[in-house]
């Protein structure tokens, strides 16, 4: 099986003065800047072609570009979610321990927080559920639109879901934008977090019964095993077979669309964040995050570790061949999205 091969992040800056910082991340993406036993290079044209139509087109086409910054006040928010990823974690940081920069209503002179609704329940405050477990439904998205477009622009809602297609339909290219962003983790790792989930958490409608009962080799061989699962979700094919164009449409949406942030530089990826939403931290940011100390990543840490190079990290190996490559691919575009934005948002003057 063919896949793309990252290149040495030196080979694109070396070539940064020639070409844009996007044309680079473009022809990286498709494996031009990649190993020359990669692909045939008419198969990259035709990835990009590809590529460009499904991203300037509904849904994804509703999603602001990462680089189109400043964030204007009327886009919102979209944590896609990825399973084990210290996702719960950064939403509830988010909520508790960031600030936007609007004012509720304009009157108050107080600053908002991050808000959440329950489009689920209708409750405000909470998180903007639009399917997790299973595809949201129309009538759960349209009470996201509704949320939207009859909300209190000071407040800033974020929405999550797992479903990046479905969730993208929520919003509006012209009047409210929505901006993508996610926490990404080793694939290996993360799915042996989520076998140890789903094996141990009784008390969670996540339990799975048959699976706790197999130990992670058998787990890993078994039908019940997922394989690839953000390249899947990246280009909307959560089922069948996916070839190495469908590795390059995914790092070419992870490119445009969406705000890299890494579960292992979660400070990093937090401080990221609220610069590029133009959250602040509270002014007890730090006693505020302690909070978050014990039930946070530190929850994804409470499983054995698996050896890279024992046979069960083998099998994991060969069954998410694409999603180690696009990982690999989403850590040096965390480095060269830092840069970029820095660059955007604290422009140098002349």
């Amino acid at each position: 099986m063919l896949y793309f091969h990252q290149k040495q992040r030196s080979t694109s800056i070396s070539i940064m003065s020639f070409l844009t910082f996007s044309t680079v991340l473009s022809l990286s993406a498709v494996g031009i800047l990649a190993n020359e036993d990669a692909v045939e290079p008419q198969g990259h044209l035709r990835s990009l072609s590809s590529t460009s139509k499904v991203l300037n087109k509904a849904p994804l086409n509703l999603l602001r570009n990462v680089y189109d910054v400043p964030v204007q006040p009327s886009d919102r928010g979209l944590m896609w979610m990825i399973p084990r990823t210290g996702g719960t974690y950064l939403k509830e940081l988010m909520h508790t321990c960031l600030y936007t920069n609007n004012f509720d209503n304009g009157m108050t002179g107080q600053r908002s927080r991050v808000e959440y609704e329950d489009i689920q329940r209708g409750s405000p405050n909470s998180h903007a559920n639009i399917g997790h477990g299973t595809p949201p439904s129309e009538a759960g998205l349209q009470a996201a639109r509704d949320s939207i477009n009859n909300g209190d622009e000071s407040y800033a809602h974020v929405f999550n879901s797992f479903f990046l297609y479905e969730a993208a339909s929520i919003f509006d290219s012209d009047n409210h934008g929505g901006r993508v962003f996610a926490l990404f983790r080793h694939p290996i790792e993360r799915q042996v977090s989520l076998y140890h989930r789903v094996k141990d958490a009784r008390w969670q409608g996540t339990h799975h019964p048959e699976i706790a009962q197999m130990s992670l080799m058998e787990y890993v061989t078994s039908p019940l095993v997922n394989s690839n699962w953000m390249v899947r979700y990246l280009t909307n094919k959560r089922s069948g077979m996916i070839t190495k164009w469908d590795l390059a449409d995914a790092k070419q949406v992870i490119m445009e669309k969406v705000l890299v942030l890494l579960s292992d530089r979660m400070d990093d990826s937090i401080d990221r964040l609220a610069k590029y939403m133009d959250w602040n931290k509270r002014e007890d940011y730090d006693e505020c995050i302690k909070s978050f100390d014990d039930a946070g990543t530190k929850s994804m840490q409470d499983y054995p570790d698996v050896i890279e190079g024992s046979d069960e990290w083998k099998e994991l190996e060969k069954l998410n061949i694409f999603d180690l490559e696009l990982y690999e691919y989403i850590k040096g575009l965390f480095e060269m999205q830092g840069t970029m934005l820095e660059n955007k948002l604290d422009p140098v003057e002349s």
